[in-house]
């Protein structure tokens, strides 16, 4: 996932609009589905074999069939599973997905509509040389370059599925190394990845140039996996994300794990993009990390803040709550490690920016169909949405936002409702009411 007027590289503006094309997360009491997915990559003639089972739960309605998106160029080899009567794989019948416009339609029959709420096993076989993908994707496969994720898409995969998560069973040739959001486990071999996280993508990285740095801050975890950046400027983007992470940890609390997994992209076209814990930047080089030091330790912790603040739809307008306080915790961390002016440059571009807006409850955050919607999606959630908190901070002070934002993470809140109800428990009726006066004003 990308965005704003901020002064960093272009693919950092476009990173943060487009960095959860991901459905709604589903609530506590949904099981999470899960992937079982055995690969085989050849990276010089573009050969993907896949075998995959995956667990999920049947959605309301009784469906007599359901739609998976996977890339065009596949041979389906076969479909299976308890209840399953047969597929079919051919174009989508109206318009091709926003984010997987490669991806044609596969669906799964079934003897007999299984209930909302019935667990459905189904195994999936496919191969085929991946030689198509638009100009402008991030997902590519070359024989120096795999980078697999959505947006191809590589693995069987509903948009409304919620998260999920997964375990990658990875061949690839001897003299390449395979990496993912998680730490990789070589098995006889083979690569294996296990992510217990919820997740909303699977990316997986292979290339014969990869190298990587780990750092640990008291069980905070950082992966930096590289292709050309020098051991100094590595170096330099741990020593930073340690400095991110031990921030938040003591501003919202400590959490289970903290992680983040940072890959530098070579890609030329395509930009960076995020996903849950993991960032990827394209045409990254030590010159541009060093020379816009502040602009990148504001986009890394926009992403690494996405570690307290996640649980909100994503693709509705309560996303505010998950890219707003995100936004607004890396402009915090901006005051923190650069000064208060560097922090009130950045703050009054987003003022600007908002000035005019409309309303954030109720706008259309699933629609990036044109230049117009795209750019009110991001002015709301990355400009207007952390201005209101800021204004916030300023009635309730540093540390009454920081333990406001502890209960937040606390109370697991995933809804403005909650947001409200909280701050209302916490400062009084009558903040609340100017909060929410504020959330629906059109400044």
């Amino acid at each position: 996932m990308l965005k704003r007027s901020i002064a960093v590289p272009c693919f950092l503006i476009a990173v943060l609009v487009a960095c959860r094309p991901a459905p709604v997360v589903p609530q506590p009491h949904v099981p999470l589905a899960h992937y079982e997915i055995r690969a085989d990559i050849d990276p010089a003639s573009g050969f993907l074999e896949a075998a995959v089972e995956l667990t999920l739960e049947a959605p309301a309605g009784e469906p007599r069939s359901l739609t998976f998106l996977l890339h065009r160029e596949f041979e389906i080899r076969r479909v299976a599973g308890e209840g399953v009567a047969g597929h079919g794989f051919g174009p989508p019948p109206d318009r091709p997905s926003l984010y997987s416009p490669e991806a044609f339609h596969l669906r799964v029959d079934f003897e007999t509509p299984p209930r909302a709420g019935d667990t459905l096993r189904i195994a999936f076989e496919y191969a085929g040389e991946i030689t198509s993908w638009p100009e402008w994707s991030a997902n590519v496969m070359t024989g120096e370059w795999v980078e697999l994720g959505l947006y191809f898409p590589w693995f069987p995969h509903r948009e409304e599925m919620g998260m999920f998560t997964y375990r990658l069973d990875i061949g690839c040739p001897e003299n390449h190394e395979a990496r993912a959001a998680v730490p990789v486990r070589n098995e006889g071999g083979r690569r294996i990845f296990d992510e217990r996280r919820p997740s909303r993508d699977i990316v997986l990285v292979v290339s014969p140039h990869l190298k990587t740095r780990s750092f640990d801050l008291d069980g905070a975890d950082i992966h930096i996996h590289a292709v050309s950046l020098t051991a100094e400027t590595i170096e330099m983007m741990g020593d930073d994300l340690s400095a991110i992470l031990g921030l938040f940890r003591s501003w919202f609390g400590d959490l289970e794990s903290a992680a983040l997994t940072v890959i530098q992209s070579p890609r030329v076209k395509g930009g960076g993009y995020a996903r849950n814990n993991l960032v990827v930047l394209g045409g990254l080089q030590d010159r541009d990390y060093a020379g816009q030091r502040e602009g990148y330790i504001r986009y890394l912790a926009h992403e690494a803040a996405h570690n307290w603040w996640w649980r909100a739809p994503v693709d509705t307008w309560e996303d505010w709550l998950n890219e707003g306080l995100a936004e607004f915790s890396a402009l915090a961390v901006v005051r923190d490690m650069f000064g208060v002016e560097a922090f009130e440059k950045r703050l009054a571009r987003k003022k600007e920016a908002a000035a005019g807006e409309g309303a954030i409850p109720g706008f259309d955050r699933a629609d990036l169909s044109s230049p117009e919607a795209r750019r009110t999606s991001e002015i709301l959630l990355y400009s207007k949405a952390p201005v209101l908190l800021f204004e916030l901070e300023d009635r309730l002070g540093v540390d009454g936002m920081r333990e406001f934002c502890r209960l937040l993470v606390r109370d697991a809140i995933s809804t403005t409702d909650g947001f409200l109800e909280t701050l209302a428990r916490y400062a009084g009726g009558a903040e609340r009411e100017r909060f929410e006066a504020r959330l629906t004003s059109v400044d």
